[in-house]
């Protein structure tokens, strides 16, 4: 086959949200095919949000909506016997009176007649010979209709049912609560035979949930046992994580207007009440679409949460102790079991609640037929957190081997290759144009001086963004250690890549790659930048002066204008070493912004003088005491980069030197303290600030936007979160945090005098594993590694680095402190920080005495 394969998928259930049962599978086996051959998503009858049918309408799918069907049609149906406006099985749920309908809601049409009839198949099979599929997938046993008009073109057709739904349907009747369900199910057990008979000769493979299923189809004569393939349901895994420290929250999760899921959920309720009789310590959270009347019920449970539907159950997962499962009938399709076992959740199911599902008991789960013991056995567990922990992990093993997706690719690759369909495994290729990924629009934006290339890329694809990473490449290079991709949402679909890189030496622009993943795998590699635009001058201070401002700036053109235009410009001088002019502008008034273009290329612009230079108090009388202090003197910064050595930090003791954030935690080690210990970092403050304050020793400044809630001997800095970052040369009234501790440093020291400066401990490389896209911006990075010190973070989760403001804030404070004769020396041993010129580290301590 010359071209890809395609594969028709038709499907009842929209793959977009997954949030629902039939959604979770419809989508996976959706996700899983497309890695193989070009798939087309037909939704029939589903009606997802408006948002999440354009993300369907990405990945090529068209829609069949549900026909309107009021309750008026239905009494025209009731009166004209079934002549006019017949109604379908699902329209007929809940209806006392079925009368004559009832005998039309047996045949296999009525699974489908809301979203299917005679003009719309027609219409169905025109798009199929528009598509000329080489498989057409039908996605549950309601489309049964459609198997003998598909297989009339030729086409070889895999059935891929939910269930063995003719039984489960006549299991729900024979223990339906009332007449009126036990009559629904027996017509849908009814309508569902007779799907099963029509599907079964023109299918080529059925693939099924369970081996029970399996055996189930077999036994009934209506599949071979060779053409019958186990195609499980999965889920993503995420980390296997712990629960929340003392968590007693039950979950379940299900859909109670389906019966099996409604009788569990009462279930539940009085299991509840049995725990509070106990004086077992619990909250029973019900999460999903729940009816009026099961939310009555709930009223005499007092330790009962009902949820309701939800976006997303991932985080009702994460807060539960337990999934409690007590099924007695159907199954529906044991997600809510892989729900709970994707985050290593210990799951108490009944027998049939987690058929399907290869549990051991006792060990990957707990399995108890007997209801009545469910509140002993959730008091065992939740009595022993280390025994609950150990069967949530065993469950999350079991799930990452038989129930994930990674295992339904092989699952799925292994039919199609018996099909003849395929022959390799899956590939990038086949999924990235599944998803429809592209580039819709891009900006880059590069500083030659620095090699800080900023780059955003906004791209479009068929999946949610939580699923979405990015990192950079580069041609023919090795990983690069300072550039970063930060995914943030625009809309479904739609991302926007904030790509950030300081360029190595060695490679340029042209390139540079953003590789992107869509759940873990490999989905799209976007072009290089295309034609960057230089950053060719930009802003170094703003000052007030009078009524008036005045601004120091930098060019690489040797020339730029100012805006406002009304501004007395003149040249300060040229850094040789740097290759830029720095120039000086006076503004007879403030404005509402201040910036600086070159003749070609691109400048800078800043809009946030009130925050800048609006009136404020300063923040400390001490800090008035310190001005000019250490005039003459050169200082030390000390950077907490893994490539500290002990030896050098004593050979520093009784220098000037600033350290910064948890350098106390090294005491034990070195004989340096700190003259002056610094944080600037918003994590850093809010979860060590105190430690800060009372073990550094020295004289403590704190730079926080506002007065930190902190008590002990230290001095405030206000900072202001500015951009571009400005260097201020007052921070008794106003700082710029540049992205670095270390910056914020280089003012404070500045405004004691100091014009020469050595930077130690700055391997400027940093690594991380980055949260899930959408969370606080301020905390998605996790990982040790990056500092001499053992546990830094002490496991928190922090802010990754911004080198758009470290690149800007450096080349900064490097061109002001040349222009006054001074210098910035780089003295760490090794590292990947280019910005500030290098110098050996004994030269420095020799030449400073």
């Amino acid at each position: 086959m010359s071209r890809p394969p395609r594969i028709a998928y038709l499907t009842p259930n929209a793959i977009y949200p997954i949030n629902r049962g039939g959604r979770i599978r419809a989508h996976h086996l959706w996700r899983a095919m497309s890695a193989f051959a070009d798939v087309t998503p037909i939704v029939i009858g589903d009606a997802p949000p408006p948002a999440w049918r354009g993300m369907i309408r990405l990945a090529c799918g068209r829609f069949y909506p549900r026909r309107r069907y009021r309750r008026e049609d239905f009494a025209r149906a009731l009166a004209s016997e079934g002549q006019t406006a017949t109604p379908g099985l699902w329209e007929a749920l809940g209806e006392d009176n079925l009368g004559p309908l009832a005998s039309q809601l047996t045949t296999p049409d009525a699974l489908m007649r809301h979203g299917l009839n005679p003009a719309r198949i027609e219409r169905l099979l025109a798009e199929l010979r528009r598509i000329r599929p080489d498989l057409v997938y039908l996605c549950d046993t309601t489309l049964a209709i459609l198997a003998p008009h598909v297989r009339a073109l030729g086409v070889p057709v895999v059935a891929g049912p939910h269930n063995y739904d003719s039984a489960l349907y006549a299991s729900m009747s024979a223990n339906a609560p009332n007449e009126r369900l036990r009559q629904w199910n027996a017509l849908a057990a009814q309508a569902f035979d007779a799907a099963e008979r029509l599907m079964a000769p023109h299918v080529t493979q059925l693939w099924v949930c369970s081996h029970e299923d399996a055996t189930r189809f077999a036994e009934a004569g209506l599949a071979a046992p060779e053409n019958i393939r186990l195609i499980p349901n999965v889920y993503d895994l995420g980390a296997p994580t712990p629960p929340p420290e003392g968590a007693r929250d039950l979950v379940f999760i299900g859909q109670a207007n389906y019966y099996p899921n409604e009788d569990a959920i009462r279930r539940l309720f009085e299991i509840s009440r049995e725990l509070d009789r106990k004086k077992v310590a619990h909250r029973m959270r019900i999460v999903g679409r729940i009816g009026d009347d099961v939310r009555r019920a709930a009223a005499s449970s007092p330790s009962v949460d009902i949820v309701g539907e939800v976006e997303s159950v991932l985080p009702y997962i994460e807060s539960a102790a337990i999934a409690p499962i007590a099924l007695t009938l159907g199954g529906g399709t044991r997600l809510k079991i892989l729900e709970a076992l994707s985050r290593a959740r210990p799951v108490l199911s009944t027998p049939i609640g987690i058929e399907g599902i290869e549990a051991e008991n006792g060990v990957s789960a707990v399995i108890e037929p007997d209801l009545a013991l469910f509140p002993d056995r959730i008091a065992e567990l939740l009595g022993d957190p280390d025994r609950a922990a150990r069967i949530g992990l065993a469950g999350w093993e079991l799930a990452r081997e038989r129930y994930s997706h990674e295992a339904l690719l092989e699952q799925v690759g292994a039919a199609l290759r018996d099909l003849g369909l395929v022959q390799g495994g899956p590939t990038a290729r086949a999924l990235a144009r599944n998803l429809g990924a592209k580039v819709v629009k891009e900006t880059a934006l590069y500083h030659p001086a620095t090699r800080l290339l900023d780059w955003r890329v906004e791209w479009s694809a068929a999946v949610d963004h939580a699923n979405i990473s990015a990192h950079f490449a580069a041609t023919g290079a090795e990983p690069m250690a300072n550039a970063f991709v930060q995914v943030k949402r625009r809309s479904p679909g739609r991302v926007l890549l904030e790509a950030t890189a300081i360029l190595p030496a060695h490679v340029e622009p042209s390139e540079a790659r953003i590789a992107v993943r869509a759940w873990g795998r490999d989905v799209d590699v976007t072009p290089p930048p295309a034609d960057p635009v230089e950053e060719k001058a930009g802003l170094l201070t703003l000052d007030k002066r009078g009524a008036g401002l005045e601004a120091q700036a930098w060019s690489l053109d040797g020339d730029a204008a100012f805006s406002p235009e009304d501004a007395e410009v003149e040249t300060l001088g040229r850094s040789d070493s740097a290759g830029v002019t720095l120039l000086r502008a006076r503004f007879p008034g403030a404005g509402a912004s201040v910036g600086v273009s070159p003749a070609e290329g691109a400048g800078q612009a800043f809009n946030f003088l009130a925050e800048w230079i609006g009136a404020q108090a300063p923040t400390s009388a001490r800090l008035r005491r310190l001005k000019d202090k250490h005039k003459g003197e050169t200082a030390w910064l000390i950077g907490n980069g893994p490539s500290v050595r002990i030896e050098d930090l004593d050979r520093l003791a009784g220098r000037l030197t600033f350290c910064f954030n948890r350098f106390h935690l090294a005491h034990d080690k070195t004989r340096l303290r700190a003259a002056y210990t610094l944080t600037g970092d918003k994590q850093m403050i809010e979860d060590f600030g105190q430690q800060i304050v009372d073990d550094s020793g020295g004289q403590v400044f704190v730079a926080h936007h506002s007065a930190p809630d902190l008590v002990g001997d230290y001095i405030w800095l206000r900072q202001a979160s500015v951009f571009p970052p400005l260097f201020s040369r007052d921070p008794g009234l106003v700082l710029s945090p540049g992205g670095s501790t270390p910056f914020v440093a280089m003012q404070l020291a500045w405004y004691m005098g100091v014009r020469k400066f050595n930077f130690y401990g700055a391997d400027f490389s940093f690594r991380f594993d980055p949260g899930p896209a959408g969370g606080d911006a301020f905390r998605c990075a996790r990982g040790e590694g990056n500092h001499f010190i053992a546990n830094y973070r002490a496991g928190k989760p922090w802010c990754p680095p911004s080198l758009r403001d470290i690149g800007k804030a450096f080349y900064a404070a490097r061109l002001l402190a040349e222009a006054e004769g001074g210098f910035i020396h780089n003295v760490t041993r090794g590292g990947a920080l280019e910005i500030f010129e290098r110098e050996d580290f004994d030269r420095a301590l020799e030449s400073d005495r």
